[in-house]
């Protein structure tokens, strides 16, 4: 997970942090547990019904969600000219 978070910081907001945030995050994204971990550390498997399967849908769900949010956001944010990745 750590390699793959770091893909993304670093494609994403690692361009727009200074020297300070971005060894913050570094240290950050390197303490991240393997994927096998992260699960227990959610609670899979510690309640009935709450297993990797059931995380996982969880997880696919609030993603699904966070998507429409942020493609209304970046809707709204054009409609008022005020998309951040217009050139000026």
């Amino acid at each position: 997970m750590s390699s793959v978070a770091t893909d993304a910081y670093k494609r994403t907001l690692e361009p727009h942090h200074n020297w300070i945030l971005k060894s913050t995050f570094k240290m950050g994204l390197n303490a991240m547990p393997d994927l096998d971990e992260f699960f227990v550390r959610l609670g899979a498997g510690s309640l009935p019904g709450l297993d990797r399967d059931a995380l996982e849908a969880d997880m696919a769900e609030v993603a699904e969600a966070q998507q429409l949010i942020v493609e209304r956001m970046g809707a709204l944010l054009f409609e008022l000219d005020l998309d951040p990745t217009a050139k000026t």
